[in-house]
């Protein structure tokens, strides 16, 4: 499961499950930063419609991107510390 990608630095949580037509859909959140509910957070959120999925392809480089930078930016490391983000991503089926 994607849970097993968490790290110090990025948390995987599993908002929801989405049943449809006999098949089931996890909703995820992934997280970096301060877990704390009074942080300052941006959020993302994408959805995939259809073949539709460029909103979903430009968060998940977003994230890749964090990730290569938690490496080596301390600049980064020390700002999540007072900040967080929140990424997710949704299917949107289509009504066909």
């Amino acid at each position: 499961m994607l849970e097993a990608h968490s790290s110090n630095h990025v948390r995987v949580k599993q908002l929801v499950s989405i049943s449809h037509r006999h098949a089931t859909y996890p909703v995820y959140a992934l997280s970096m930063g301060n877990p704390s509910p009074e942080t300052p957070t941006l959020t993302f959120i994408a959805g995939i419609h259809g073949l539709e999925k460029i909103g979903s392809e430009v968060v998940l480089a977003f994230l890749d991107t964090l990730i290569q930078r938690l490496e080596w930016d301390q600049s980064l490391i020390t700002g999540l510390k007072s900040a967080a983000f929140i990424l997710s991503l949704s299917l949107i089926q289509s009504a066909a």
